[in-house]
C-alpha cells in the first residue's frame, strides 16, 4: 500500500492502469475511496474528460505540484431537501 496523496495533487497515471486511455495523463486528485486506513482509489479529474475518472490506488503517481481548493471550486454552493427541493442557493459572483 502507497501513502495518501493529498487532495488537489497532481498526479500521473502510470502505464500499467486499466484503462489504457488515461495511461501517462496527468491529472489532479478531486477524491479519495477511503475506509478504515485503508485507500482503495481516487478519483481524478484529466482535462479533455468530461467527468473524473475512478483508478485503483496503485496507478497514480505524484508528480509533487499541489493545487488550491480555491483553483477548482468558488464557494458557491446549494441546499436541498432529501426529496430534493432546493432550500438554498449561494452563488458566489467575482
Amino acid at each position: 500500500m502507497n501513502e495518501r496523496i493529498d487532495f488537489y495533487s497532481e498526479v500521473i497515471i502510470k502505464n500499467t492502469a486499466n484503462n489504457s486511455k488515461i495511461r501517462g495523463k496527468k491529472g489532479i486528485i478531486m477524491a479519495i475511496s477511503e475506509e478504515a486506513g485503508i485507500i482503495y482509489g481516487y478519483s481524478v479529474r484529466i482535462d479533455g474528460f468530461q467527468y473524473s475518472i475512478i483508478v485503483n490506488e496503485g496507478d497514480v503517481s505524484p508528480t509533487g505540484k499541489k493545487f488550491r481548493r480555491e483553483d477548482f471550486f468558488d464557494g458557491s454552493s446549494i441546499g436541498v431537501t432529501p426529496d430534493g427541493e432546493l432550500t438554498r442557493v449561494d452563488i458566489k459572483k467575482d
